[in-house]
């Protein structure tokens, strides 16, 4: 870019012009001109309706997939914008590789199940998945084991016939904290119902959830293992990226 395409007088021009001009010399104050900014004014561009439309419409669509107002801008490419943590970038690679398999993934019902500590990036990557998925108009929801548990327990009949009915149907489901739900009731018989079903018609789950082994004491080792068999594995380790953030905002 020149000094041009900025704003900027060339200072080599200025001074030629003015050597030609015979035997007047600029001035200190003169110098001190020659790389201030020609001041211009600020152009902006109107936004059409259409394009308001369609924000808006993206916006709503967003909402409608369940995914909680401080994950909505998030994206795979807004994540590399940010720049990936080195202790996360080994799972970013495979992230990268599901997405780039996406269709076939959804066309057999593989998913992902991510495990390991808080704060490592789990709900992250999942919902910049379903992000890529919704560019594809794949229909996506996300909701975490806990709100889950509460809708199917809170839920009247009808709209719970509704909210189950998404909840199998959709082509990616996105379940976050399976395992923090702590319910030992009919709902969890429920939701492995839910799961099976998913399962046996070939849709796409992914899971994140903080346990390990633990999550086998509170599901059936069935639904488990089918959750495992059809959805790759990803471990994530490491200390949470939000308690760095959090550092670097106390100082």
């Amino acid at each position: 870019m020149s000094s041009e395409d900025v704003g900027l007088i060339p200072v080599g021009k200025i001074v030629s012009k003015i050597k030609n001009k015979g035997s007047n010399k600029p001035s200190e104050d003169d110098k001190n001109k020659f790389n201030r900014p020609i001041p211009t004014k600020p152009v902006f561009r109107s936004i059409t309706k259409k394009e308001d439309d369609q924000r808006r419409a993206e916006e709503e669509m967003v909402r409608n997939t369940g995914i909680p107002k401080r994950y909505q801008a998030i994206t795979m490419a807004e994540i590399e914008r940010r720049g990936i943590p080195v202790t996360v970038e080994r799972q970013a690679e495979l992230i990268k590789r599901y997405i780039a398999i996406l269709d076939e993934a959804i066309k057999e019902g593989n998913g992902l199940y991510l495990r390991g500590e808080a704060g490592t990036m789990k709900t992250t990557f999942a919902i910049a998945i379903m992000r890529e998925a919704m560019k594809k108009n794949y229909s996506c929801f996300f909701i975490s084991a806990v709100s889950l548990m509460d809708k199917l327990f809170s839920l009247p009949d009808a709209e719970r016939r509704v909210f189950e009915t998404k909840i199998a149907t959709t082509d990616i489901l996105v379940v976050d904290d399976l395992g923090q739900e702590h319910e030992k009731s009919w709902i969890q018989t429920k939701i492995r119902a839910l799961f099976n079903e998913r399962y046996n018609n070939m849709k796409t789950t992914i899971i994140t959830t903080n346990l390990g082994s633990q999550v086998r004491e509170l599901y059936v080792e069935s639904m488990i293992d089918r959750l495992q068999s059809v959805n790759w594995i990803i471990d994530f380790k490491g200390k949470s990226v939000r308690e760095k953030v959090s550092q670097k905002r106390s100082l």
